[in-house]
């Protein structure tokens, strides 16, 4: 180990390792360099490609944002091909936003436009849209209640009183059941005449 009393002996010798370590990573990048263009069948991830269409950036087309409601919380998409639905027209995909200013947001898929704004109840957390309903189900968690919506015309159906604090829905068998957190209930809804069947107790 060497010591050294004078800054001059220290500075001479920062610099000697330093010309040792960039000449170390100089030749660590040549190496890197040169091997880039050569075709590495067995990693199947570089064939024949330069350095510049490597680190390249892309450039990429993006649509604006789309202006929705306040703190937009969760969304659902509904097409045929989604929800078994078949009426031959073949309408264009619309998605679902919930937002925490009350009103869902329909926004056309097809060129990224809003469509319609649709007062909800308070708070909407969750929209679940069931297959061969055409309806959209939302969880209305301030005020204790499920709205409904058609798809056909963007307008709100009902309102129908559940659990309080609802906040996540799934559907099956022509049934929606709805979680509420406030009361510790899943309540049951008919999808065929959008009327609650039941609460059911759950844990606590």
């Amino acid at each position: 180990m060497q010591f050294y009393n004078d800054w001059a002996g220290v500075i001479e010798a920062l610099k000697f390792k330093c010309h040792r370590i960039s000449a170390g990573i100089g030749i660590m990048v040549s190496v890197f360099v040169i091997l880039l263009p050569y075709n590495i069948a067995d990693s199947g991830t570089l064939h024949n490609q330069t350095l510049d269409e490597i680190v390249k950036p892309a450039t990429l087309e993006h649509d604006p944002e789309i202006g929705v409601g306040t703190t937009p919380v969760q969304m659902a998409i509904y097409s045929e091909h989604s929800t078994g639905l078949a009426s031959g027209t073949n309408p264009p995909p619309k998605m679902y936003v919930a937002t925490e200013s009350d009103f869902i947001t329909v926004i056309s898929v097809e060129n990224n436009t809003k469509i319609k704004d649709i007062k909800v109840g308070r708070e909407p957390s969750f929209v679940a849209i069931p297959v061969f309903t055409g309806l959209v189900y939302v969880a209305n968690k301030f005020n204790d209640s499920i709205s409904v919506i058609s798809v056909q015309n963007n307008t709100k159906i009902k309102d129908i009183p559940v659990g309080k604090g609802p906040n996540s829905i799934a559907d099956t068998s022509g049934k929606v059941y709805v979680a509420n957190t406030g009361s510790n209930t899943v309540s049951v809804i008919s999808v065929q005449n959008n009327t609650k069947i039941k609460d059911i107790p759950v844990g606590k």
